[in-house]
């Protein structure tokens, strides 16, 4: 299938709830999504995106888990884990909107740029958001400086917002790119209102299991915006 390993959404609106989408290949564009032109809207709710991707070989095998062009898409209670890509390995994004509401993105990996998440050319009216997140243990590529664990941002201007989130050991760094973070635990200095930096561990149940409740002593208890606690919402 050249794109969208599992599922493919073009200029249409859609609902996807409670669906797993594990385990998918796709030779081009998004391993287990595509989205495209679905200007309409496009809901993720509750869903899990694991262990989809795309081929290494060549230029434009990208967004391991999603890919998504010209569309605007709501992603919310769900979790993107495992999936690689050659850019973007949980996510690549370009021409859209999407928000991101207690997410996980996780343990994704790029052979190039964007382990969790790769944002391409974004026009002015476009916004990518991130509330209530945790976007952890992402890695591009290692060999190389600026890959962007976590996010890679390709276009100079192009703006990603975060809030409430855990942005943490990703490598080889969390951001490459324009970001505007607050209220948020970030693994490297990131200047913003609220934001924890100088804490090595925001204290998960256990990273290993994928378990990311908060421990007691957390120094994300409270801290959110909203005096919830930083990360997912329970």
């Amino acid at each position: 299938m050249p794109a969208g390993g599992g599922v493919r959404l073009f200029s249409c609106g859609a609902k996807l709830r409670h669906c797993r989408i594990t385990n998918n290949f796709c030779g081009k564009l998004g391993g287990g999504i595509i989205i495209q032109s679905s200007s309409k809207g496009v809901t993720i709710d509750s869903c899990i995106i694991q262990n989809n991707r795309t081929s290494f070989e060549k230029d434009g095998c990208n967004g391991g888990g999603l890919f998504c062009d010209t569309s605007k898409v709501t992603i919310s209670n769900s979790t993107i884990l495992g999936n690689t890509g050659r850019d973007g390995g949980g996510l690549f994004i370009s021409y859209s909107s999407v928000s991101f509401h207690n997410c996980i993105i996780a343990k994704n990996k790029a052979e190039q740029f964007g382990g969790g998440l790769y944002i391409g050319k974004i026009s002015p009216s476009d916004a990518i958001t991130f509330n209530h997140c945790v976007v952890v243990s992402n890695e591009g590529n290692t060999n190389a400086d600026s890959t962007g664990g976590a996010v890679y941002i390709s276009t100079t201007g192009t703006n990603l917002v975060a809030k409430n989130s855990i942005f943490w050991m990703s490598k080889p760094q969390a951001f490459i790119g324009s970001v505007a973070v607050t209220y948020s635990f970030v693994q490297e200095p990131c200047a913003g209102m609220g934001n924890i930096t100088d804490q090595p561990d925001p204290l998960f149940n256990s990273l290993t299991n994928n378990d990311f409740i908060l421990k007691p002593g957390s120094p994300c208890i409270g801290k959110a915006d909203d005096g919830k606690d930083m990360g997912l919402l329970f």
